[in-house]
């Protein structure tokens, strides 16, 4: 698909919906292929909130409305959708979501890009997952998946992918299942482990996000002036996405607090 204006875009979306998925590689030579995969961190708090954060900064979705924030500035930018939003991640520089009634994974912001890919379960930063654990690269070309559809699923730095399927830790690429596991993902070092809350490693230890509150792993709150919906680090800094009645925030997270 040449690269579009957004507006064109969207009729180019709801006209494209009921086109047959595809399932060989797209010879599509205007989206260009994902540079070196750099650490990012996910942590979906209910089933209709997602968010991913990396360098470039951060993307969530909740349902209705997704939503991308990029660094230097990171306010938020929130574009008009079509349908219901679902899953977001980062691959390289490009933020994408998930546009589940019309089979659609699009970028958020800068050049418009999309992929035809079905029913979207979850993404990573190398992946489109489908609810059956079959998955799609962002150029649109089968890759390996799944046996069975990914509860989540993380890029650790890496560059490999890591999901949780029917209460198990499986490493993508390996097709293998590591442990039983139930919980959240969390990219540690090169791997990928999982947590009982969503969760963020810091310099002064581990974050996590319970309920819609932040608190260290010993169970030290640490307040934030709004209702935390995700946490995660931009760059090597965290932050909290906070939702002050509709009004979408990303604030740092202040580790020199007592």
């Amino acid at each position: 698909m040449p690269v579009q204006p957004r507006s064109l875009m969207m009729l180019t979306l709801l006209v494209s919906a009921c086109a047959p998925v595809h399932t060989s590689p797209s010879a599509d030579s205007s989206v260009r292929p994902a540079g070196p995969e750099r650490p990012q961190s996910v942590a979906r708090a209910t089933p209709t909130f997602w968010a991913a954060f990396s360098d470039e900064g951060a993307v969530w979705s909740n349902g209705q409305q997704a939503c991308v924030a990029r660094v230097p500035a990171l306010q938020p930018l929130c574009p008009q959708w079509p349908g219901p939003t679902g899953p977001v991640a980062w691959e390289g520089e490009r933020a994408w979501v998930a546009l589940p009634s019309l089979g659609q994974v699009v970028t958020l912001d800068r050049a418009a890009e999309s992929v035809l890919a079905g029913r979207t379960h979850a993404l990573s930063s190398t992946r489109i997952y489908r609810e059956d654990g079959s998955a799609l690269n962002y150029r649109g070309m089968p890759v390996k998946g799944t046996l069975g559809q990914p509860d989540a699923v993380l890029t650790a730095s890496s560059g490999q992918d890591y999901a949780l399927v029917a209460g198990q830790l499986w490493e993508v690429d390996a097709g293998r299942a590591l442990n039983r596991a139930q919980g959240y993902l969390l990219s540690s070092g090169s791997t990928v482990t999982v947590t009982a809350y969503p969760s963020t490693e810091t310099q002064r230890g581990r974050l996590e996000l319970r309920g819609t509150e932040l608190r260290w792993a010993d169970g030290t709150p640490l307040p934030m002036p709004g209702t935390v919906r995700s946490l995660g680090l931009v760059g090597q800094r965290p932050f909290a996405l906070l939702d002050n009645s509709g009004r979408w925030e990303l604030q740092p997270v202040p580790l020199d607090v007592n």
